[in-house]
């Protein structure tokens, strides 16, 4: 910097809305934008998965049992739920009312953003960061979640804006000491990685202080603790449940540079530009002592700790890194991607701004399609699948079967004030008895089926091989809806194709092996009596499928004398000769009728995470106990894979089929 680092964060003098006349309305027309881009279509901006946990845990009669039954058995500190529980208490459960705050705050942030980065940089860094930081998909999508994230983006930019104006010193520095505090205390009632950032923010301010400020600082850091106690115990008994491990794996390899590849919207030009700053920053910060000072310290210390902390805590304790967790520090690692970077006449600050722009925009809309993945709801899609074919056919021509979380489902039936009747394929009661009976049942009829993460992949499968016409398909970010029918109909699609079909009267196939002595019974059926294993598939996945997500499906058709069990179908995916992949259907769970049964077993390579390496697929039968069994037929498809499935964080192929 050309002055004193304390001087030159100071140099504004503590103004509300500092800069030249063009720097502030630049920046105004910026926060316009991300305004726009944050509020368009508000009302119809659907709840995620997570929004709809939160607001089921709000609408309590005392605030003891909001925290009690709304709070600690969350994982995130109380601050969102307790907002949440008296903001919907005021004005409902409507989308736009219960998503307009946190948009808002998440606008308010970009313009502390804009205080802090200009303090300590100039307003080509300050105007570049807050560009891209109102025009990203991270940053967008993330406002638009009524949960943590949105308020933990604004509660650590009024930190960072509040120590920075106190650190500066001045007539106005104490209020912002009050500031600091506010900022310290949100933080940590927010998100626990927020609470860290607090605490990365508060070990700095110690180093930096100046020997009058550092008496007053213990002081309001003390308060600032004091506060936060009461939480104490909620957060120890949060911490023993231990991350999501359930269902969030450790992050290998490919985490960081999977992430940076989704922060630039997986724009290569985007990524080259950012690339460029990175080595203009460096160049004229070594050779031309721009960026002087501490902030590239406080840069790489509040961005890059909690990514190495998370990284580290997620591989050696639980896992718990995730995109979201990393919004809160995000933007300093950015700044101090840019820091070095000189201040441009306002001619070439205005014209990188544009291109910044038009390149964020485009990455927004075009790239990720965020107004389009982001605004459909799998919950509501398969819903309104089931009440409008009801309304068409009648409820006794619909069969409803939805693999979904029924709490979600449920939320929105009750919000809607209707009713839909439907089979819970997650109610532990439904075994695969009992759902091959409703559709022998349901002869004739037309069968929804919905599903969201997590949801069986063998379910489209069994249901497809007693309504075997598919009438429509359509793909959602994390979820399907499926109709299908046991009759031709004027329209029918064909999502899968078949890879084989194998029986005893058949000829030898290359990817079928069948041993020698494995005989044929009377009935023409393989005979597997006193054998443990027999036939098997082997298929190498490379070529064969075009996306991580495209599934292949193993079906086996027995015949089942009585008193058999113990039997398994089985599926393996094995890289180098080693098994990555291991999935079964079981015999004891299957329905038997006249004798005959069906295991089906499915899986897609991005199970086994395709791009580390060929995949080979081997599917067989297992035959524990050596009892008495007969194969009809072995048959392998492939079904077109979901590509939609990861559309708000994997990058999107051009050419989707459905929808």
């Amino acid at each position: 910097m050309g002055m004193e680092w304390r001087a030159h964060i100071a140099r504004h003098g503590g103004r509300s809305l500092p800069g030249r006349a063009w720097e502030r309305w630049t920046l105004l027309a910026l926060l316009l934008l991300a305004a726009v881009l944050r509020f368009w279509r508000l009302p119809e901006i659907p709840y995620t998965h997570d929004e709809i946990s939160g607001l089921l845990r709000t609408g309590f009669d005392t605030f003891g049992q909001l925290i009690r039954d709304g709070v600690a058995i969350d994982a995130h500190p109380p601050a969102t739920a307790v907002f949440l529980h008296y903001w919907t208490m005021l004005g409902g459960y409507g989308e736009g009312w219960v998503k307009a705050p946190f948009i808002l705050l998440s606008v308010v942030a970009l313009f502390l953003l804009y205080r802090f980065a200009l303090a300590w940089t100039n307003a080509t860094v300050a105007l570049f960061a807050v560009t891209l930081l109102a025009t990203l998909q991270y940053t967008v999508m993330y406002a638009q979640i009524a949960r943590p994230y949105a308020l933990g983006f604004f509660t650590c930019a009024l930190l960072a804006d509040q120590w920075t104006r106190w650190l500066a010193g001045g007539p106005k520095a104490q209020r912002a000491l009050v500031g600091t505090v506010a900022g310290f205390v949100l933080c940590a009632y927010t998100h626990h990685f927020s609470l860290l950032f607090a605490g990365l923010v508060g070990l700095t301010g110690l180093f930096l202080a100046g020997p009058k400020q550092r008496r007053p600082y213990l002081i309001a850091a003390s308060i600032a603790v004091l506060l936060y106690l009461p939480n104490v115990p909620i957060f120890l008994q949060q911490l023993s449940y231990g991350g999501v491990g359930q269902w969030l794996a450790a992050p290998d390899r490919h985490w960081v540079p999977d992430y940076l590849a989704w922060v630039v919207q997986y724009r290569w030009p985007l990524a080259l530009l950012l690339g460029g700053f990175l080595l203009l920053s460096v160049v004229f910060r070594v050779l031309k002592g721009n960026g002087r000072g501490p902030i590239m310290h406080i840069a790489l210390l509040w961005g890059g700790a909690p990514l190495v902390i998370g990284y580290l805590y997620s591989l050696w304790v639980d896992p718990v890194l995730q995109y979201s967790t990393l919004l809160f520090s995000f933007p300093f690692l950015l700044i101090g991607l840019l820091h070095g970077l000189p201040e441009s006449a306002p001619r070439n600050t205005l014209l990188g701004v544009g291109v910044l722009v038009i390149m964020g925009v485009d990455g927004l809309v075009c790239e990720r399609r965020h107004y389009v993945a982001f605004y459909e709801s799998k919950y509501e899609a398969m819903l309104h699948a089931g009440i409008n074919e009801i309304g068409a056919r009648g409820s006794d021509g619909v069969l409803v079967i939805l693999d979904a979380p029924a709490d979600a489902l449920g939320f929105h039936l009750r919000e809607w004030g209707t009713d839909l009747p439907y089979v819970d394929a997650r109610d532990p009661a439904l075994n695969n008895v009992r759902l091959d009976s409703l559709l022998r049942a349901a002869h004739g009829r037309v069968v929804i089926y919905g599903g969201s993460n997590g949801a069986s992949p063998e379910l489209v499968a069994r249901i497809q091989t007693h309504f075997p016409v598919l009438l429509s398909r359509r793909d959602l970010a994390e979820g399907q809806v499926f109709r299908f029918s046991d009759k031709p109909m004027d329209v029918a699609l064909t999502d899968r194709r078949e890879l084989l079909r194998a029986e005893p009267s058949s000829g030898a196939q290359e990817v079928f092996h069948v041993p020698d002595d494995l005989l044929v019974d009377s009935l023409g059926h393989w005979d597997y009596s006193g054998r443990e294993y027999g036939a098997h598939i082997e298929l190498e996945l490379d070529g064969l499928v075009q996306h991580a997500q495209d599934r292949i499906e193993i079906q086996a058709d027995l015949w089942v004398p009585d008193g058999t069990h113990n039997v398994d179908l089985v599926l393996e995916l094995k890289r180098a000769g080693e098994t990555v992949f291991y999935r079964t259907d079981e015999l004891d769970r299957a329905a038997v009728v006249d004798g005959k049964a069906t295991l089906i077993v499915a899986s897609q390579p991005g199970d086994a995470g395709w791009r580390k390496g060929p995949l080979e697929l081997r599917a067989y039968l297992h035959n524990r106990a050596g009892a008495p069994l007969g194969v009809v037929r072995f048959s392998a498809h492939v079904r077109r894979g979901h590509v939609w499935q990861y559309a708000f964080f994997q990058r999107i192929p051009n050419a989707a089929l459905y929808p």
